[in-house]
This record gives structure tokens, C-alpha cells and sequence, in this order.
């Protein structure tokens, strides 16, 4: 990941001029995680009830995580791109995020091999958590 890696989050009145630009990224992530459905996913995007993050390595867009918060849980309910495992330091801004909304926890919906790349996330039943208290 270089220097200038970063993700920021698209304000939700704005998703719908990303979404092209991202939804193979959502597509693919939903399809190998078998979590959800990416028409689901979609419409939450669009409509501002999840919201999506763009990784950006400068000056190129690399990925995306769609992220939605249900009471005092923050959930990763997609997230793909190019090299995305190598940027996953990343989620510490959505972390951030989480805990200034109140989220007491992370939740990531998808396959186990994200458990290897996320030392501080555990297998809680077939999702991961991590603890943000």
C-alpha cells in the first residue's frame, strides 16, 4: 500500500454518480461471499441506508466497502478491488467512524480467509467482529 492510499466515504445524496464505477466491485464481492444480495446492497447504497467507501491509491480508485450501521453494530457487508487485501490497514478510518456513531462493534459479513488478514477481528459464529470499546 503506498503513501497515499486513503478511503473516503461518499456522502449518500452523491452515491448514485459512484455507483457505476464501483459495482463490479460490489457484484464480485457479494458472489464469492454468498452474504446478501447485491440488488439488496445496491438499493441500500443508493437510497442512504449504507454507505460506501471508495479506496483510493492515488490517483487511482482501487476499491470500495459498503458499510451499514444497525444499532450499536457497524457491518462490512461488501468490499472488493484491486489488491484490497494489501489496503486493509484502511479500515481503521471506518473504525474510527464506527465509534464516533456509537458502534460498540464491527461486523464483517464474508468468507473466512478475511479472518487471516484481520489478526484483530475473531470468528464470531460465521461473521467477524472486532470490539471497539
Amino acid at each position: 500500500m503506498s503513501a497515499s492510499a486513503k478511503v473516503v466515504c461518499v456522502k449518500p445524496d452523491l452515491a448514485w454518480t459512484i455507483w457505476p464505477k464501483v459495482e463490479h466491485w460490489v457484484r464480485a464481492a457479494m458472489e464469492r461471499g454468498g452474504l446478501g444480495l447485491f440488488d439488496d446492497v445496491k438499493e441500500d447504497v443508493l437510497n442512504g441506508d449504507a454507505l460506501a467507501w471508495l479506496v483510493w491509491d492515488e490517483p487511482n480508485l482501487v476499491g470500495v466497502v459498503i458499510t451499514q450501521i444497525t444499532e450499536d453494530v457497524c457491518c462490512i457487508v461488501a468490499c472488493g478491488g484491486d489488491g484490497i487485501l494489501s489496503r486493509l490497514p484502511l479500515l481503521k478510518t471506518i473504525e474510527q467512524y464506527a465509534i464516533a456513531e456509537g458502534c460498540a462493534r464491527m461486523r464483517i459479513m464474508g468468507r473466512k480467509g478475511w479472518l487471516r488478514a484481520l489478526p484483530d477481528y475473531r470468528e464470531h459464529r460465521i461473521v467477524l467482529e472486532k470490539d471497539l470499546r
